[in-house]
């Protein structure tokens, strides 16, 4: 199978020849017409001016004078033509050829030609005068008439060698073909300079491409030298192998993060349980260490549930079913749910609402989830008997919804990466192993879904997570 720089070659190749050739036959057509409008115009002047001398004469005869044979050999001279003058009979009675003894003298014309002369009053054809010469030669031929009575006094007949225009055609056509192939051969260099650096950089593309297929996402295209198309391929290609190499790097870290995080609980239950089973711990401690196994088999429980959830926003691909609600009554409803918890550690919670209703347009059952999860993170890290402030406010067309606990203040280097999968703060924010990593990331993930922004700040030990919802009337 050919390659496509020898097609790509052999096309541009083509193409110029085919141009050349067709360019090549117009020129020549259109120029040697050219020629020979310009010739027949010339021996057409040249023979006007030979008759109308000659006619001043009235009379032609072999025996003209010295002074207009000298006249006319001159003027054949300087026109590189050469003029025959013929009596009423058609016998040539002078010849501008400049031998002394003219072997055109005294041969007569073919009756033909002057009766064709004599009907159409001028003839222009190619060929030998009837004979009279031994090469092709273009004649232009004129009747000869007095000044006065405009009686016939005989026929000229002008005449140049076709030869000298055959020759300046050969020449022109050769300076044309030598042009052409110039041009042709630095065509179809640099042709398959351009081409072959195209076609390098599709044949890498190529080599990434299977580099890919087996797992190597480190290949990268240098786009340099090639055309504008293939190196926007090129970076196109580059940026989409640096996005696999992220999702990959991503997709290893998540399977890290998740053999680690199941790991630890079922290496908890294993344990207890073994324990249990070898007599290792005592029948009365079996409430206790039950108990332990318990709370991590519900932690397994829900990381699952969270990890689903996450497949669930994913397989969505950001379509999500908006509708109409008021936000502070989401707000208020999740609120409840934390009762409990939140007595357990004797919160003090404040919530500052409108007193008028918030509607948004969002996902009712992603926004709630979101509310909780933010609640829960917040209750979770919250120091016992701090202030737990809830806010809703709007703003440019928005509503901003705030959930802020008091507790131990979040590294500046930490906040970038509080919404990624499987990370936790650091140790003082960690004394409740309960959570998976996970709320957080799901938080995130929902409100991209909306085209919403959250954001978070620690300072001073308040930390306060907002997000934005578009409102609705």
């Amino acid at each position: 199978m050919r390659s496509s720089f020898h097609r790509q070659l052999t096309l541009t190749a083509g193409m110029i020849v085919l141009s050349f050739l067709l360019l090549g036959c117009s020129f020549t057509s259109l120029f040697y017409n050219y020629m020979i409008r310009q010739e027949r115009t010339a021996l057409s002047t040249n023979a006007s001016a030979v008759a109308a001398f000659v006619s001043a004469q009235s009379s032609l005869t072999d025996q003209m004078d010295w002074d207009t044979q000298l006249a006319l050999s001159y003027g054949s001279n300087v026109s590189d033509t050469e003029v025959v003058l013929c009596n009423t009979e058609g016998t040539i009675v002078f010849c501008s050829c400049g031998d002394f003894y003219c072997e055109h003298v005294g041969k007569t014309l073919e009756s033909g030609f002057l009766q064709t002369l004599a009907d159409e009053g001028s003839v222009y054809q190619t060929g030998s005068l009837g004979g009279i010469y031994d090469e092709e030669r273009y004649i232009y031929a004129l009747p000869v008439r007095s000044a006065g009575e405009g009686s016939l006094l005989g026929y000229v007949a002008v005449s140049t060698q076709t030869k000298d225009m055959s020759d300046m055609m050969r020449r022109i056509i050769s300076l044309f073909l030598l042009t052409a192939a110039v041009v042709l051969l630095i065509t179809v260099m640099a042709t398959a300079l351009i081409t072959r650096r195209q076609t390098e950089t599709l044949r890498d593309l190529s080599r990434a491409a299977k580099q890919f297929a087996h797992g190597d996402f480190s290949a990268r295209i240098d786009p340099e030298g090639a055309g504008e198309e293939v190196a926007e391929l090129a970076i196109a290609f580059n940026n989409m192998a640096g996005s696999l190499e992220k999702s990959e790097s991503l997709r290893q870290e998540f399977i890290s993060n998740v053999s680690h995080e199941l790991k630890t609980p079922m290496t908890t239950i294993a344990g207890f349980m073994d324990g249990m089973l070898d007599g290792t711990i005592p029948p009365e401690r079996y409430s206790y260490y039950m108990k332990t196994v318990s709370d991590e088999v519900k932690r397994l429980n829900r990381m699952v549930r969270s990890m689903l959830d996450i497949s669930r926003l994913k397989a969505t691909g950001g379509e999500i079913q908006k509708s109409r609600f008021d936000v502070t009554e989401a707000l208020g409803r999740t609120l409840l749910t934390f009762e409990q918890k939140i007595e357990a550690k004797n919160l003090d919670v404040q919530v500052n609402i409108p007193d008028r209703s918030v509607w948004v347009l969002a996902n009712e059952d992603a926004i709630t989830q979101v509310i909780y999860n933010l609640i829960d993170n917040g209750v979770k890290f919250a120091e016992p008997g701090t202030p737990f402030l809830l806010t809703v406010s709007t703003y440019g067309g928005k509503a901003l919804i705030s959930v802020a606990d008091t507790g131990p203040t979040i590294p500046a280097e930490e906040l970038p990466l509080v919404f990624d999968r499987f990370h936790k703060s650091d140790k003082s924010r960690s004394e409740d192993t309960s959570g998976v990593g996970l709320g957080l990331y799901i938080v995130k993930t929902i409100l991209g879904s909306h085209g919403e922004d959250i954001s978070v700040t620690s300072r001073e030990g308040v930390t306060t997570f907002t997000f934005t919802l578009e409102l609705t009337k």
